[in-house]
């Protein structure tokens, strides 16, 4: 990290019935964990009933696994929050594979944007393409067009297309502010 102190950051992952994903997922934490990039591993188990928490406790013994009711992700994100204290939270879907240097550059971003509260990093499909993460605020018309048969109708719908920034074709190579990032994987202040 360039002339930053490394701030003290953890990661809460959110899982339900993933187990090889989340167990995947933990691997990549504790490769960062290893490199300095993390302090401390949460996650919390939205009820699984595939083994993922006893996978988890099994092969990562020092990570924190809070077995909770299934309230959905949000719930399950804030009861990872509220168990940490560190200075940042790294949100992560169980699907994420978080590559070297990630965690660092997101911290050092937020250390050195007090003003920011939420960053995410582009987020990539295995098969190495962009995955859209970035969002307006949607308009009155957005929500029959986009996630509904409409929006399987006419797919290219201006309204749709507005909401998931795909009118913005441009895939930005510096930080760019959005209205809102898909909870897949962002860095928030406590």
């Amino acid at each position: 990290m360039s002339g930053f102190a490394t701030p003290r950051v953890v990661a809460v992952v959110v899982s339900y019935n993933v187990r090889d994903l989340l167990i995947a997922c933990v691997q990549s934490l504790e490769d960062a964990r290893s490199r300095g990039e993390l302090e401390a591993i949460i996650v919390v188990d939205n009820a699984s009933h595939d083994g993922s928490a006893d996978a988890v406790r099994a092969s990562f013994p020092g990570v924190l696994v809070i077995d909770a009711p299934n309230r959905g992700y949000g719930a399950g994100a804030n009861t990872g929050i509220v168990a940490s204290d560190q200075e940042y939270v790294l949100i992560l879907n169980p699907d994420t594979d978080v590559q070297p240097g990630t965690i660092g550059a997101l911290a050092e971003f937020l250390t050195g944007h007090p003003t920011v509260a939420i960053v995410a990093p582009r987020l990539r499909y295995p098969d190495g393409s962009v995955q859209p993460t970035r969002r307006r605020f949607p308009e009155r018309l957005t929500p029959l067009f986009e996630s509904t048969i409409l929006a399987e109708w006419l797919p290219e719908n201006r309204w749709a297309n507005r909401f998931h920034m795909r009118d913005d074709s441009a895939q930005p190579v510096e930080p760019q502010q959005v209205d809102w990032v898909v909870g897949a994987a962002m860095m928030v202040r406590r």
